[in-house]
């Protein structure tokens, strides 16, 4: 009598298997016991002590951002939930950090190209060529409007504020004629010097400009704070021209 031998091939999870030396039978492949290092639960990260939290920041956002930003950040009276008459100053200093986060949290600072150096900045601040320095003239013509309601006959040629009526947010920005002008000065800068000194310009330009009308801006919103930069867009290739609405005046 001969005794015949089967071998069961598996599938699934019952394939995880062995063989023994004998053919007819197979082993369950056991898992492997933990080691003792392996069993121990890792211990969840420490969170950032503040102090922490804004030298990261300050590494990740370049220091003339930082700068510009951190006023704002600090400011009690874009936020009902850090009412002034109640903020602490640690409060205030926590509220600002958790700001800056959400500024590096959405990249804000990642549009911004390298700023120039101050010596390269001197290009413009000390201009030499006839482009550079037609392009700074016609750029220190802007009045400082922020924060005005009227302007001369003068001024108007360059800025406008406005004020509209339904929702009651105010602006003030440059004239489209006026945005047009410094845009072909900057393409004359361009022809005559090449890119560097171009963004040396582009530069010059977006500073002003957020000094007269308006640059960067925080507002509270439901899950984070945001941030916006409307001068940022001189420092692209192609500034688009604002179509600037009618002037409208503040009930008071």
């Amino acid at each position: 009598m001969s005794i015949i031998s089967y071998s069961v091939s598996l599938s699934g999870p019952d394939a995880l298997c062995k063989r023994s030396s004998s053919p007819e039978f197979f082993l369950p492949l056991m898992p492997k016991s933990p080691t003792k290092s392996q069993s121990k639960t890792k211990a969840a990260p420490r969170s950032e002590s503040l102090l922490q939290q804004e030298t990261r920041l300050k590494k990740e956002i370049p220091s003339w951002l930082w700068k510009a930003c951190i006023p704002i950040a600090r400011d009690d009276k874009t936020d009902p939930e850090y009412p002034y008459s109640a903020t602490s100053s640690s409060e205030k200093r926590r509220m600002a950090i958790h700001r800056m986060q959400d500024l590096e949290d959405a990249e804000f600072h990642r549009q911004y190209p390298p700023r120039p150096e101050a010596e390269e900045m001197k290009a413009y601040s000390e201009p030499m060529s006839e482009p550079m320095k037609a392009l700074k003239e016609l750029v220190d013509a802007s009045p400082v409007a922020k924060g005005r309601y009227e302007f001369t006959a003068d001024e108007e040629q360059y800025v406008y504020f406005h004020h509209d009526m339904f929702s009651g947010s105010k602006s003030w920005g440059w004239r489209s004629e006026y945005e047009q002008r410094i845009k072909d000065a900057l393409d004359v800068v361009k022809k005559e010097h090449g890119q560097n000194e171009l963004m040396v310009a582009r530069w010059a330009v977006r500073d002003k400009r957020a000094e007269c009308v308006g640059g960067i801006t925080g507002n509270s919103a439901v899950h984070c704070y945001q941030w916006s930069d409307d001068s940022v867009k001189w420092l692209g290739d192609n500034p688009s021209i604002e179509c600037h609405a009618p002037r409208r005046l503040v009930k008071r």
